[in-house]
């Protein structure tokens, strides 16, 4: 309960902060990806929070509301999370208009899927 009043907090921390549109770097994956490629603190830093962020995110709502939402092992590093993600943007350029986190989830979801049925039950 106490990780959920935190997740509530930064949420909310997080929506009163004002941020111009100009300092947003990305609104697609093409711009995540493009944003990313360039090798400069900035943008590293700022990719990595928000893979981070997002992977932070999902593990929440999945510990508390829907665990068969997303099964990320324990141990996973966010270079690892950012290159599953940046691998399926770059395999499926068709997708690349749609928001980087939505294709950062449906990467870690399909890398990291949940057993289920028979398979759920024998672990």
């Amino acid at each position: 309960m106490k990780k959920l009043g935190y997740a509530m907090a930064a949420m909310l921390l997080a929506s009163t902060v004002s941020v111009p549109a100009q300092a947003r770097p990305f609104v697609t994956s093409k711009d995540f990806l493009d944003f990313c490629a360039v090798d400069e603190a900035y943008n590293q830093s700022t990719c990595s929070a928000y893979v981070w962020g997002l992977a932070e995110g999902l593990r929440t709502m999945a510990m508390n509301y829907k665990p068969d939402f997303w099964c990320m092992p324990p141990r996973v590093n966010m270079k690892e999370l950012y290159d599953i993600g940046r691998a399926f943007m770059l395999n499926n350029p068709d997708l690349q208009h749609y928001k980087p986190s939505d294709l950062l989830t449906l990467s870690w979801q399909q890398a990291y899927p949940c057993p289920i049925g028979d398979e759920a039950e024998s672990k």
